[in-house]
């Protein structure tokens, strides 16, 4: 009976260690931020004459890995700096999107992230500058040449785009 219960442990432990998907370094693929959507601003009206706050990003940083299969994981850090324009101003909230290009621009995938909090009160109960970082991990979909483009930015209304790029 015993040996049938080491021969039991050793089995769990072969498989569970035969299971076990090794992940190595990886080349990652280009990352730019959109030139028409890096800057993003909250306004009550649609003219945005009274604006709450403004955002942009500022940096990132990526690490790829890949796995046996040759799937790709990208771990994609951004940070984002958000000013309060406002002296009464004390939330903010915002939209960014992830878009992955092949080497011809198409899309292969898009996807949108919300990020809010509250901004880091200073002297006088006045809000500050504030830097936030958001990390991301996905994986990349295959593609027959591995051949990939990353950009992020805000995701704008067209009064917003407007008044951001005239």
């Amino acid at each position: 009976m015993k040996k049938y219960i080491y021969l039991l442990t050793f089995c769990y432990f072969l498989m569970s260690c035969a299971s076990e998907e090794k992940l190595t370094e990886a080349f990652c693929p280009e990352i730019f931020i959109s030139k028409e959507h890096k800057d993003y601003y909250s306004s009550a009206d649609q003219n945005y004459d009274d604006v709450n706050f403004s955002t942009s990003i500022n940096n990132f940083n990526s690490k790829c890995k890949s796995n046996n299969e040759g799937s790709i994981l990208s771990i994609l850090d951004i940070l984002f700096v958000v000013k309060p324009l406002k002296e009464d101003v004390r939330e903010y909230s915002f939209y960014y999107f992830v878009s992955i290009l092949d080497d011809n621009d198409n899309v292969l995938d898009y996807q949108i992230f919300e990020k809010n909090g509250r901004f880091m009160i200073g002297d006088g109960q006045i809000p500050q500058e504030t830097e936030v970082v958001d990390s991301l991990d996905q994986f990349l979909p295959t593609s027959e040449n591995n051949f990939y483009k990353i950009g992020i930015g805000f995701v704008l209304n067209e009064n917003l785009y407007n008044y951001i790029n005239n």
